[in-house]
């Protein structure tokens, strides 16, 4: 991955498969990221660590419910105070993975995609606290 793709707060993968949320980010000599292993941080790679792909079950995990009107589509609930305050209302379509804020369509294929789009609406503390 690409140091100009994370942020701090983003989830991602080891090449092992071991989920770390980015303390930090340096972008020199093919760029690392400062994660936390449970014991220490440490400096990652950037060629050693991929984008974690969303699926159902990491919406449902987060607060999404699939829709009973339509295949393949989560919502997330217009009862959640920090959407309402902004009036927004987010949709994930899985048929072409389209985000939807606002009436404004976004293609996000993975977590830490969701995670940029739910900062940009203001919606920080959704985004910095998403669980795999």
């Amino acid at each position: 991955m690409n140091t100009k793709e994370l942020m701090i707060g983003d989830l991602i993968q080891s090449d092992l498969g071991t989920i770390y949320r980015i303390k930090g980010v340096r972008d020199f000599e093919g760029g690392e990221v400062l994660v936390n292993t449970g014991k220490a941080d440490i400096w990652y790679q950037c060629t050693l660590i991929n984008p974690i792909p969303l699926t159902p079950e990491i919406l449902e995990k987060n607060g999404f419910v699939k829709s009973t009107i339509e295949e393949d589509v989560y919502n997330f609930p217009n009862n959640n105070k920090a959407l309402k305050e902004r009036g927004f209302a987010l949709d994930y379509h899985g048929y072409g993975r389209w985000f939807i804020t606002d009436h404004n369509l976004m293609k996000i294929l993975y977590v830490h995609q969701l995670q940029h789009a739910l900062r940009l609406c203001g919606l920080d503390e959704i985004a910095n606290n998403f669980t795999i």
